[in-house]
Formats: structure tokens, C-alpha cells, sequence
């Protein structure tokens, strides 16, 4: 985000200034927080720690050879991030106290008063500074309150009667999209030149468009994009789970009769470019409690001798598959939602019929990397309700899911005055339709989040956490309020 620019340079700043002495560190261990590291002189430091948990911690910091300080000066004790303050002055051999707040890296500077960077007075954060380091331009602010726990969700039974609506909702809502296609939704526009240039390059760079990276290319009506282009061979087998399932959110409900999709077949399959798969039924639904099953597909050739631009793995050099785009119609109902299990790539578009006449779509959303219904199935439901204190624009709330679930084992649903909503993002992050290297899997510990406005104050909140292997729900899952970063 532009606004976080300055947060960058100040880091860039001080390390540059510090370079020559940052190549000599001591690993202080854990009682000075998680990967706590000394680095400098006898006469000034730099400490780097941090703290992974959900609670604010409290450190001791010896200031003598315990950290590799030794001055007979007033030794100054500054943060530097997450925010910017001078914590006091002391005398060698004195222990001071100081907070790591939750989640959050901390950088302080230990140092001779005739040594220390320059700093400002209050808790501030830079905006700009001169060749010297000092502050020209400060922003005053307190770092982020740390994260509250407002509940831990309890088993329930008797929520399992929900579960496809919760598990699709929950899916529907993910984002298998690109990593760099994810961050630009979150940083959002940017008013700097330079890096909108640098965005625009990467973005049209040819070795991203043929990889299929984002959804968005089934709607543009445009011929030469498509999305999809690798989850089923990459890293030699790619990252479907269970077989993928293509998931299309036609943004509201309409009266319709068939989904019509065209993608590229390949006449001879290779390793980059699998063989087409049409799958014979989907399922269609207006609020994703009740199923219908499609009618079965109708294959028709659409293009003759077509070719799709393909990238040779590890070699990032460029060639063209041979074959035919095909048309698969699908006949349906009254709908918003549509599913179609292990289903065709390199999909070039999805459109909504009724009659002779395409249906226009105002908000589709479409993703493919998650398991169908049936082959994920839940097999424990933890719930709970929480009221929301006043809360701004850009809170969010976490729910930690604290054991061991499995890969892709377990997910998170929500509901808000009657409404249901899935969680656009976690971490470890949902699977991608990667430009390089894939989404890092892990069996344990997901925390899913759910961005907030000003308007949920005071309103309730039904939180769900499906659990998805019947060996693998020993779980606890809490649920905490997060202020927007600043």
C-alpha cells in the first residue's frame, strides 16, 4: 500500500546506515523473544525479535555483554519498529523491562548516547528523513492493540445438518488466484508512478498471462485469455485438492437454462499440458443448501486447429499446444451457484444462458483448486456466537484453529444477521494458480480471517469451523477481534 512505503524506506534507511556493523551477531535465545538476534559493537547494537503468539510478552534486556554491549556512556534504549520511540536512558549492567506485542516483529537500538541514531520525541512513526537519518516528517501513533479473544467455539452436532451449505459457502468465498494477483487486492490502486509502472510490467509480462493466473480472464470476453493453465501437471501432478472443483458465484440469482464453457482441448498431451476432461454432471444451486444435478454435458467442437500458448517448466522458454477450443454445455435451472467436479483447465469462458439470450453478470466469481463435495466431507462442527464491540473499517476477525486437522482438513464459515460468508484468506494461504512456486502446505494451526466495517458494530456473529478428517478433530478453535494494522 502506498501508505506503507515510508515503513519500508525507514527500514531500508536504518539498515544502510548500519550495514557495517550489522555482520557481527549473537543468537540471544528464546528468553529475548522467537529468532532473537544481536547484531553491532560494543558500543551499539541492534536487536531483532519477535513474538508468535496471540498475547502481548514482556523481555528483559541486560544491557552489558549478555547482548554485547559494554560502554562506560548513558546507554540509550530506542524501538524502531513496530513503531518508533525512545524507551529511556540507562547505565551498563541495567535491565529493562520492554513489550513484544503480539504477532508482531520488534526492532531496538542499544546504543552510547554518542552513537545512537537520531530519533524524535513520542511514539511516532517516519515519514521522511534527511541524508543524516533525522526525522523530518513524522506520523504520531501507538502500535496496534494486540488481538482479544472473544470466544472459543464449542461441538455441535446439530449443525452437521448444514454442513454442504457452510463447507461450499466456505469454498466459494476462497481465492485461488495468484499470490501477486491476492497482494494487489489488498494493496489496492497506488497514486506513485513508478510503482504502477512495475505492476503493469509484471502483470503483462507473457510469462504470467499463459500460466491462466486469475478467474477474471473467464469473464473478460476476450479470446487469448484463459484461466487455468497448470493445476493439474505442475510440480508433476499440480495442486488440486481431491481433483479441484470448478466453482462459479454467478453473483445473483437468475432463471436460466445451461452454463456453456470453452476450453482448450490438446490433440496430443504432453508434460505441461494434460489431457481434457468433461466432466459429465455438475451441480447448481440459489443458496448452496439445495443441490440439483445438471443435465448431462453436450461436447461440440467450437475452433478447428487451435493453438494455447504454453511455458516449458524449469526452462521458462515458450511453445503452442495443438488442438480444439470445445464447447460444454451443461443444462440447468434456476441458479446463482454452479459446480462442476474435477473439471476441464484452460477455460477461456463461462457464460449463463436462458434461451437465445446470454444472462449478464454484474459480480461472477469463480475459483477450481478445492475438493468437491463428497470427496471432502465434515465430520465435526465447532460454533459459537459473539456480539461485536464498535470496530472500524479494516478490523478483522481470526479464528485459530489450534492442532492438527490435516492438509486442506479443515475451514471456516460465518454469518451475520442471517447472511453466510466464507473467509477470503488464512494462513497458511489457500491453494493458487501459482505464477512460480506453489502455496505452502501444512496439516496443522490455520487461522482464518474475516475483514470487518464500521457497520458490524454491536452485530451478532455465528462463527463455523468445519473439520474435515474424523481422525484429526482434536481442535481448539478461538475466535479474536484484530485492529487494523497502523
Amino acid at each position: 500500500k502506498d501508505e506503507e512505503f515510508p515503513i519500508l524506506a525507514r527500514i531500508y534507511n536504518l539498515h544502510g546506515k548500519a550495514a557495517p556493523i550489522l555482520v557481527n551477531g549473537m543468537p540471544l535465545g528464546e528468553k529475548y523473544g522467537a529468532d532473537a538476534v544481536s547484531r553491532g559493537t560494543e558500543n551499539h547494537r541492534f536487536i531483532t525479535s519477535g513474538n508468535n503468539s496471540w498475547q502481548d510478552k514482556k523481555i528483559d534486556i541486560k544491557l552489558d555483554a549478555e547482548i554485547g554491549i559494554n560502554t562506560d556512556e548513558d546507554i540509550l534504549l530506542i524501538q524502531r519498529h513496530p513503531t518508533e520511540k525512545l524507551i529511556g536512558r540507562y547505565k551498563k549492567g541495567d535491565v529493562v523491562s520492554v513489550d513484544l506485542l503480539a504477532f508482531r516483529a520488534h526492532l531496538f537500538e542499544i546504543a552510547a548516547e554518542s552513537e545512537a541514531f537520531p530519533y524524535a520525541d513520542g511514539e511516532y512513526r517516519v515519514i521522511t528523513e534527511n541524508e543524516n537519518g533525522e526525522p523530518v516528517e513524522i506520523l504520531s501513533c501507538k502500535a496496534t492493540e494486540s488481538p482479544v479473544k472473544l470466544a472459543t467455539l464449542c461441538d455441535a452436532p446439530e449443525m452437521l445438518s448444514k454442513s454442504r451449505q457452510l463447507y461450499e459457502k466456505a469454498c466459494f468465498d476462497a481465492d485461488n488466484d495468484s499470490l501477486e494477483a491476492r497482494v494487489m487486492k489488498r494493496s489496492g490502486e497506488t497514486k506513485i508512478p513508478q510503482v504502477r509502472a512495475a505492476r503493469d510490467a509484471f502483470f503483462a509480462q507473457k510469462a504470467y498471462f499463459v500460466r491462466g493466473c486469475e478467474g477474471k480472464a473467464v469473464f473478460d470476453g476476450r479470446e487469448d485469455t484463459f484461466f487455468d493453465g497448470r493445476s493439474k501437471t505442475n510440480y508433476g501432478g499440480g495442486w488440486r485438492v481431491d481433483g479441484g472443483c470448478l466453482r462459479v458465484d454467478f453473483g445473483d440469482v437468475f432463471e436460466a437454462d445451461r452454463v456453456e464453457i470453452i476450453s482448450f482441448a490438446v490433440d496430443e498431451p504432453f508434460y505441461e499440458v494434460a489431457k481434457a476432461n468433461f466432466t459429465e454432471k455438475g451441480g447448481f444451486s440459489t443458496d448452496l443448501s439445495d443441490w440439483s444435478e445438471s443435465g448431462a454435458v453436450v461436447l461440440s467442437v467450437e475452433k478447428e486447429n487451435a493453438v494455447s500458448p504454453v511455458i516449458i517448466e524449469t526452462l521458462h522458454t515458450f511453445t503452442q499446444a495443438k488442438g480444439k477450443m470445445m464447447k460444454a454445455v451443461y443444462p440447468v435451472g434456476k441458479l446463482r451457484y454452479f459446480c462442476l467436479a474435477e473439471p476441464m483447465d484452460r477455460v477461456h469462458s463461462v457464460k449463463l444462458y436462458s434461451g437465445e439470450n446470454e444472462i449478464e453478470l454484474k459480480n461472477p466469481k469463480i475459483n477450481n483448486l478445492l475438493a468437491p463435495w463428497g470427496k471432502k466431507t465434515v465430520a465435526k462442527i465447532l460454533y459459537g456466537e459473539v456480539i461485536l464491540p464498535e470496530v472500524s473499517d479494516g478490523d478483522y476477525i481470526a479464528v485459530a484453529l489450534n492442532g492438527t486437522h490435516g492438509v486442506e482438513g479443515a475451514y471456516c464459515a460465518a454469518e451475520i444477521d442471517g447472511e453466510l460468508t466464507g473467509f477470503p484468506s488464512r494462513a497458511c494461504d489457500y491453494p493458487s494458480n501459482v505464477w512460480e512456486y506453489k502455496v505452502a502446505e501444512r496439516d496443522s494451526n490455520y487461522t482464518y480471517y474475516l475483514p470487518l466495517e464500521a457497520s458490524a458494530s454491536g452485530r451478532k456473529i455465528s462463527v463455523y469451523a468445519l473439520l474435515c478428517n474424523e481422525d484429526k478433530t482434536d481442535i481448539v478453535a478461538d475466535v479474536y477481534l484484530c485492529r487494523k494494522h497502523i
